[in-house]
Parts: C-alpha cells; sequence; structure tokens
C-alpha cells in the first residue's frame, strides 16, 4: 500500500523544512508527498526544491500550484491529482497544514494497523474532534476532544477532554490537521465540498458525510510538534480571507446547517 500526504503550503519560511523532515522521517513504506504551492511570496518554494535536491526526493513529491485560494481548493486539487495516478483503494490519504512537523516514526504501519482495528473507521483526526448539533439555522459544537500535542493545552484551554499519545477516542466529528482516510472513503463520499471554500468546517461536513454512509469517525493522538504562535490560518501576510474569516466560518456553518438538516432531525 501506498501513503499520499497533502501538504498546501503558504508563506512558511522559517519552518517548511522542519514539516518536510517531519514528513519523510515519519514513512516506513511507499509514499508520495503532494504539495501544493498557494501563491507564496516569501522563499518556501526555493527552499522545498532545496529540500528535495539535498535528499534526492524529486520522485517522491508532486509540486502543484495555485493562486492564494486557499485550502478547500488546495485539498480537492490535490485529491483530483492522486485521482489520476489510480490509487489502490486501501491507500492512505493524510492532510497536513504546513505548520505540523510530524514526530512520529513508523506512522503508515501503525495507522494501517488502527484501519485494520477499526474496520468502519472514516474520517480520523491526529489532533481534534467534537461532536456536533445544530440550533437556529447554525451549529454547535460541543464534548472538544484533543491530542496532548496540540494548542489547547499550550494556551491552558481545559473544555475538552485530552488524549495521551497513542490514546484513541470515537467522535462525531474529526478535524485536521493531521487527518487521515483512505482512498476508498474518499472514492465512495467524495471529496470536499467546494461550496465551503476558501476555508471553514468543511471537516465537519465530512465527518457528517461519513456517519450519513455508516461509518465512523475520531480522534487518534499522534506524536507531532505545532506551536500556537505558528499561526492557525496564515500567519502572514493579512489577506483578504483573513479579513474576512469570522464572516466565512458563519456563512458554512448556516450553509451545513441547511444541507444536512435530516441528519440533524434524526440525531434528535
Amino acid at each position: 500500500m501506498k501513503t499520499y500526504f497533502i501538504l498546501p503550503i503558504f508563506n512558511k519560511e522559517e519552518l517548511i523544512e522542519n514539516v518536510l523532515e517531519g514528513i519523510t522521517n515519519s514513512i516506513s513504506g511507499d509514499y508520495k508527498v503532494i504539495t501544493i504551492l498557494d501563491g507564496c511570496t516569501d522563499q518556501s518554494e526555493s527552499i522545498l526544491y532545496n529540500f528535495l535536491y539535498m535528499n534526492k526526493l524529486k520522485d517522491k513529491f508532486d509540486i502543484l500550484f495555485m493562486n492564494d485560494v486557499h485550502e478547500i481548493t488546495c485539498l480537492n486539487y490535490a485529491l483530483a491529482h492522486i485521482k489520476l495516478q489510480d490509487p489502490d483503494p486501501e491507500d492512505l490519504i493524510i492532510t497536513v497544514q504546513d505548520d505540523v512537523i510530524i514526530q512520529e516514526k513508523n506512522l503508515d504501519i501503525y495507522l494501517h494497523n488502527v484501519w485494520n482495528h477499526i474496520t468502519d473507521l472514516g474520517y480520523l483526526s491526529l489532533r481534534l474532534g467534537c461532536d456536533l448539533n445544530s440550533s437556529n439555522d447554525t451549529l454547535i459544537e460541543s464534548n472538544f476532544v484533543e491530542s496532548e500535542f496540540g494548542h489547547w493545552k499550550q494556551i491552558g484551554r481545559k473544555d475538552f477532554q485530552m488524549l495521551n499519545h497513542y490514546d484513541f477516542e470515537e467522535t462525531e466529528i474529526a478535524i485536521r490537521s493531521p487527518a487521515v482516510t483512505k482512498w476508498k472513503r474518499h472514492a465512495e463520499v467524495g471529496f470536499y465540498d467546494s461550496a465551503l471554500a476558501p476555508c471553514g468546517f468543511d471537516c465537519h461536513d465530512f465527518s457528517i458525510r461519513m456517519k450519513i454512509y455508516g461509518y465512523k469517525n475520531g480522534v487518534l493522538s499522534i506524536a507531532f510538534n505545532s506551536d500556537v504562535c505558528w499561526g492557525s490560518m496564515r500567519a502572514k501576510p493579512k489577506t483578504k480571507v483573513n479579513s474576512i474569516y469570522g464572516n466565512i466560518y458563519e456563512v458554512n456553518k448556516r450553509y451545513l446547517a441547511h444541507k444536512h438538516k435530516k441528519y440533524f432531525e434524526i440525531k434528535k
């Protein structure tokens, strides 16, 4: 089996080499990294090419380009690229944001074992999950679960259940990053909903669709480093998307409340 990593990159010149090392050091089997340089204006692109040259990894990376379209469009572009390579249904698809440094060895072997043990697993976050309800045409998150390697312990939040290393907890919603599924789940459920672009609550939608198809989601705590100061969306510069970030999320929440109205009614 093969492992595909999807890595959108936007202006992370101080960090990207460490992110790339984390990915390549975590894998023991065959893999391919799909990087999407999404309108970078710093040295991220040249650092990426230098990393591949110095480590003789050009055949392990496919480099795509987008023009600052943000995360959801980048992810779907990468998934369409993977589809052209005729992936095996059992291949892993791991999404990693450009501020996450994986520190887990033999990650692919471990994740395959998880899927062998939980055969009806759909979408798996390696960081964060929650429950979700609809009220007054919007969405309400509750019962958060986060890996010990996540952000919230750093900032002193206490309104969540913390998972220790290698703990697993089933959750209604799995939220990246990192997050993982298998190609066969994308083949059944589809890609991320482009109506939610450029960002926000696409993981919630994808998780709900997994539930509708009869699969379970969850959080698995694996080792990674991602400091809260590295940026939650895009550290720099102040983009148009960042300036209306909150409004986009509210619109997407209302959209999903209507899209999945029947799902939430059945839950009640």
